[in-house]
């Protein structure tokens, strides 16, 4: 009985891991279509999104968006760890949660 749940676990885990490359892949194909270049980064945040070209303004807000974003790709409900919560609070302004419309 045991080790079933362990194997059941494991698929799971398992199937966890693809959704979330699967979200990751997404961001990246997606970033240029949005006017930006997507570098993997270390710890904290999946993503650097660096915009590509000239400045954009928001037209609802007037605010000029940032040159880079740091990004965190989520599939489903996940949540962030503390110091994904750290590096968002650290990056006021330039940090983004994204949730791929594919993966919710």
């Amino acid at each position: 009985m045991e080790n079933n749940e362990k194997q059941r676990k494991r698929i799971q885990l398992n199937k966890n891991k693809q959704k979330g490359k699967l979200a990751e892949e997404w961001v990246k194909n997606t970033a240029p279509l949005r006017g930006r270049i997507a570098k993997k980064t270390g710890r904290g945040s999946d993503f650097e999104l660096e915009r590509v070209g000239p400045a954009i303004r928001n037209p609802l807000t007037g605010k000029v968006e940032p040159d880079s974003i740091l990004a965190e790709v989520k599939s489903g409900k996940g949540k962030q760890s503390k110091l994904q919560k750290e590096t968002q609070a650290k990056n006021k302004g330039r940090y983004e949660v994204l949730r791929p419309p594919l993966y919710r």
